[in-house]
């Protein structure tokens, strides 16, 4: 479980090294907020897929991601069948003319060690239709084959996974055991991407993986300095207050012209003479906490499964652990209720919305309508933004074809993991001569937002439409939302 490590997480972001952090058997529930892994980070984005706890399940599982906002990462669908999870995310980049691709696909997986074989069979089949040679896609996680020789790419027995990642030119980049001498946890790429791959600092029974990308660095963190009034030159600063002649500076000035002129002199002297803070990495860390994490760094890069490497690390935790106890006794005993609110919530607040990408280009909208038959194609139209879609026919002549839309849609939801909101989908009827006729998703009947034709109106994308394509609706509010921000 990842609960008791929220502390190492902290420490993680804090460095601002990591950009991409992946997690596998996560252990974590619906009621566990996303604050539980970035903390008051809120730059960070956690995608997860919880394991629900089932008889034939039991509990455990689950995978997670923690991504920067400078990655633009956005949620492409979840993956889960008996004692097996999966989430893909995909990471869009800062367009330049020598990268052939926008984008890399993240598919972070876990499977358990007693997952049946047909589990791993749907698995094989869901990252079918996710690999794709235009872009990198990296597949990761914790897979439990210990029996595959990942290295030599073969198996004692035939392995659905091995066959895949064979057949589709995926290169396999962990090259130590990441338990005891065993091959658990794997990094798979169709790209050649993925360089400096190392072991790090364990923060479970397994070792740590950790590996730098071939891309175009993101931005830097945004960082405002502020002046470190402890290390000013007073003296300096003093002798050029007191020798500067304001007689015959502020002589010929007003009021307002002289307190320009003060403050701007004030301020050139504290550009001068008082140093800037410069971002760095732990920087609300103690030293001897540094320190005990670059050694235990060390270690687990040179020597991963070694008493010294475990030993360090558990040093390591300890000092981290009596940081926050510190901390926490601290705000405590201050009585300060202010402090005491922050400090709750950064870790109690409410988890933020993730990206969703159920609309992608080359994930949706060609392969939502290579679903439709031919004789769909021209009888029924679609128009698709974010995540919303719209189906649009003539009635009575292409109903049926519209109900088959819907059909085709409901099963190609099912398919990718991606729920549709039955109760937020509306049926409009045009035309004065419509049937009307009863349309269903999910055996859930589509209804008008009101039985009166006159009260129908739909609001799409900001925009409120009735079935007569009045716009005075729409107009009327609009013209009463300015007048209530003017309090007119």
């Amino acid at each position: 479980s990842i609960r008791c490590k929220t502390q190492s997480f902290s420490f993680l972001l804090a460095s601002f090294t990591y950009r991409v952090l992946s997690f596998s058997e996560t252990w974590l529930a619906s009621s566990d907020s996303d604050s539980l892994l970035i903390n008051s980070y809120h730059d960070y984005f956690v995608f997860r897929n919880d394991r629900e706890i089932s008889d034939d399940s039991g509990r455990g599982g689950g995978v997670a991601l923690i991504v920067h906002s400078s990655l633009s990462p956005v949620l492409i669908s979840s993956f889960t069948c008996p004692l097996i999870e999966a989430i893909t995310v995909d990471l869009y980049l800062t367009f330049t003319n020598n990268l052939p691709y926008r984008k890399i696909r993240i598919i972070t997986i876990y499977r358990s060690p007693s997952s049946p074989s047909l589990s791993l069979t749907s698995l094989v089949y869901y990252l079918s239709l996710l690999a794709n040679d235009s872009f990198p896609c990296i597949i990761l996680g914790d897979f439990n084959l210990p029996q595959v020789n990942w290295l030599a790419f073969s198996s004692p027995t035939q392995n659905d996974l091995l066959s895949f990642m064979a057949d589709n030119r995926f290169n396999q980049y962990v090259t130590f055991p990441t338990r005891c001498l065993s091959f658990l946890d794997l990094v798979f790429c169709n790209y050649d991407i993925i360089h400096n791959v190392s072991p790090s600092i364990p923060l479970s029974d397994h070792i740590s993986v950790n590996f730098d990308l071939r891309i175009p660095s993101p931005s830097p963190r945004q960082y405002t300095p502020s002046r470190m009034y402890r290390l000013a030159d007073w003296h300096s600063l003093n002798e050029n207050i007191f020798c500067h002649d304001w007689t015959i500076a502020l002589r010929d000035l007003n009021a307002n012209d002289a307190y320009i002129y003060f403050t701007n002199f004030i301020n050139n002297l504290l550009d001068s003479y008082v140093p800037l803070s410069r971002p760095s990495e732990f920087s609300k860390y103690p030293k001897n906490v540094r320190i005990l994490y670059g050694k235990s760094h060390n270690l687990a890069r040179i020597a991963p499964n070694s008493v010294a490497s475990i030993q360090m690390h558990n040093r390591f935790k300890s000092a981290l652990n009596r940081f926050h106890c510190y901390i926490e006794s601290k705000i405590v005993a201050s009585s300060n209720s202010k402090s005491f609110y922050q400090f709750c919530s950064g870790k109690l607040s409410s988890p933020k919305l993730t990206p969703s990408a159920i609309i992608d280009n080359s994930v949706f909208i060609n392969d939502i309508s290579s679903q439709f038959p031919m004789t769909i194609h021209y009888s029924v139209y679609y128009s698709v933004y974010a995540d919303d879609l719209k189906l649009f026919a003539e009635a009575p002549l292409f109903s049926d074809d519209l109900q088959s839309a819907l059909d085709i849609v409901s099963n190609w939801s099912s398919q990718w993991n991606l729920g549709v909101s039955e109760t937020k989908c509306h049926i409009v009827h045009y035309g004065r001569h419509n049937p009307r006729k009863l349309f269903t998703i999910n055996g859930v009947i589509l209804n008008e937002p009101s039985n009166d034709p006159s009260k129908c109106i739909i609001k799409d994308l900001g925009v409120h439409f009735s079935p007569s394509l009045s716009f005075s609706s729409h107009i009327s509010k609009i013209i009463s939302k300015a007048r209530t921000k003017s309090n007119l």
